[in-house]
């Protein structure tokens, strides 16, 4: 999970670099994998600039609505 942390920070870092904005409170993180591998991650959070971010099943990117099972 820290790795992951940082990769977060890595992509924050990236996206000011080229002028491009992520708003922390819209931001959401999906978990692909088969229903036995999402179940394992239930206590599992990401922190975007002090914003901590809990997995979702269902997220909604341009439209399509994509699924943690596919």
């Amino acid at each position: 999970m820290i790795r992951m942390n940082q990769d977060m920070l890595r992509i924050w870092d990236w996206c000011l670099s080229n002028k491009l904005l992520i708003n922390p409170e819209k931001t959401k993180f999906l978990v692909f994998g088969s229903r036995q591998m999402t179940a394992k991650v239930n206590d599992f959070r990401l922190s975007l600039l002090g914003n901590e971010r809990e997995p979702v099943t269902v997220a909604r990117d341009i439209g399509v609505m994509l699924d943690a099972n596919f």
